[in-house]
């Protein structure tokens, strides 16, 4: 995860050094979206998300997830359901 991303957690974290989340390409109770708002090009790989809200509070957050996201879901998902673990 990368720009954009690392704020991201930190809002989520709040005042811990550290947060755990449950990912999956498919809802799941209490859990947030994340929306690919853009693929990116094959030599910069991976995508854009937005992250409009998290745990009721509004975010509107913008990120770059890498290639690596490619890697994990077999793919790029349209959407990334994201939960504090």
């Amino acid at each position: 995860m990368i720009s954009g991303a690392d704020t991201m957690l930190n809002m989520i974290a709040g005042n811990s050094s550290e947060v755990t989340l449950q990912l999956d390409t498919n809802p799941f109770e209490g859990a947030d979206e994340l929306i690919l708002t853009e693929e990116c090009d094959p030599i910069l790989g991976g995508g854009y998300y937005n992250l409009k809200s998290f745990e009721g509070k509004e975010y509107e957050q913008d990120m770059w997830l890498c290639e690596v996201t490619r890697f994990v879901f077999d793919g790029l998902p349209e959407r990334i359901w994201v939960k504090r673990a």
